[in-house]
């Protein structure tokens, strides 16, 4: 999908403002040169915030996983422009997480962190999200047990997934449903034209 006319893409091309390089692009030509180097890593605090334990991934380790979720985010039946929103804070997971959508050439919305079941409701609702991820916890807040609640009352949204430990019911955990898969997911290159002038 693209959100401006074609006559300010070229204008922007032209005058240097605006480069054919994806963020994907770009991760993965750094992925490809130094494979070993850290690329992101959780705080050391992370498990008295949120789920899960603290996780550092080299580029390579990191790309590997983000091929994978785009691959899984695909199988799900998520395609090009479609929306999927995210309320998850910053983890190595959540950045997994929203860079794979990028690579499935899916459109990312993400969700201020405090906002609540009825806030989260209207946006997803008001920009037609067909996902939606969630944290399972922020600190003491059930952000994966709201997200339930939203799936509930949405009818559009078709996927929710959830990050951490303690993902409840109803929300598909990302992890865990990733390791079942194992190498089993192979993902396949989008063939768009113009990739960057496109919003994923």
């Amino acid at each position: 999908m693209k959100a401006i006319s074609e006559t300010q893409a070229a204008e922007h091309h032209k005058d240097g403002t605006w480069s054919d390089a994806t963020l994907d692009s770009l991760f993965k030509a750094t992925a490809s040169a130094h494979p070993d180097r850290l690329a992101i890593a959780d705080a050391p605090d992370r498990a008295d915030w949120t789920g899960g334990d603290p996780r550092r991934l080299t580029y390579a380790e990191a790309d590997k996983e983000i091929d994978r979720l785009a691959a899984f985010y695909g199988a799900v039946g998520l395609t090009a422009d479609h929306v999927i929103g995210i309320q998850s804070p910053n983890t190595v997971d959540t950045v997994i997480a929203f860079l794979a959508a990028l690579r499935a050439d899916l459109i990312v919305s993400p969700l201020p962190l405090h906002w609540r079941q009825k806030n989260v409701l209207e946006a997803l609702n008001s920009i037609g999200a067909k996902g939606f991820i969630a944290a399972d916890r922020v600190e003491t807040r059930m952000v994966g047990a709201d997200a339930r609640d939203v799936a509930a009352d949405l009818f559009s949204l078709r996927f929710v997934f959830g990050l951490g430990k303690d993902v409840p019911d109803g929300l598909i955990e990302l992890g865990p449903m990733l390791a079942e898969m194992g190498d089993g997911l192979t993902f396949t290159e989008s063939d768009r034209s113009e990739t960057a002038d496109h919003t994923a």
